[in-house]
């Protein structure tokens, strides 16, 4: 019996149980005024900004005006935290081959950053961009594994999704 998933479900039970405990302990939506009020003010008048990420305002009417609570967003991009400290040990796991011992401390250690728990509850674009990212690095791993045209295609368009949302990776 092939039980080679069993190690993916391990990450992912280790990463939902410190997002759960995490979210718990505090899930307290923080403002970087300038910026989150950018944002916030896109998503309820629809404008588009020039200056700060242009479509990070559509996430906030998605998951913040819909349900008339900022707490949406914040949930979120506990969620999308938690998918971007799976994909690092996943991906260490699958390209890399490490050990299982070095995969979940690595994705433990992603977890508890404390600077990716500040993203997390903050309204700003940061949580959602890296995630995006760590999807367009796996993207790209498993290009150099397997080239397809598909999944460059992939690559490049998740590329144009992060610039989107942080017009500082434009560089990479």
């Amino acid at each position: 019996m092939n039980r080679s998933y069993v190690p993916y479900l391990a990450l992912a039970l280790m990463v939902l149980v410190a997002k759960v405990l995490q979210a718990w302990a505090d899930a307290v939506p923080l403002l970087f005024l300038g910026d989150s009020e950018t944002y916030i003010y896109s998503a309820v008048e629809g404008f588009t900004p020039i200056c700060r990420a242009f479509v990070y305002g559509w996430h906030i009417r998605w998951w913040g005006l819909e349900t008339g609570s900022i707490m949406g967003v914040v949930i979120a991009q506990i969620v999308a935290g938690g998918i971007t400290a799976w994909l690092v040990g996943a991906a260490l796991l699958y390209f890399y081959r490490v050990r299982f011992r070095v995969a979940g401390g690595m994705t433990m250690v992603f977890a508890f950053d404390p600077m990716q728990i500040l993203h997390e509850r903050m309204v700003l674009a940061e949580t959602f961009t890296l995630l995006f990212f760590a999807l367009q690095l796996v993207l790209a791993l498993s290009y150099l594994r397997r080239p397809l045209l598909v999944t460059l295609v992939s690559v490049c368009g998740l590329g144009l999704v992060v610039v989107s949302l942080r017009i500082m990776f434009v560089p990479v």
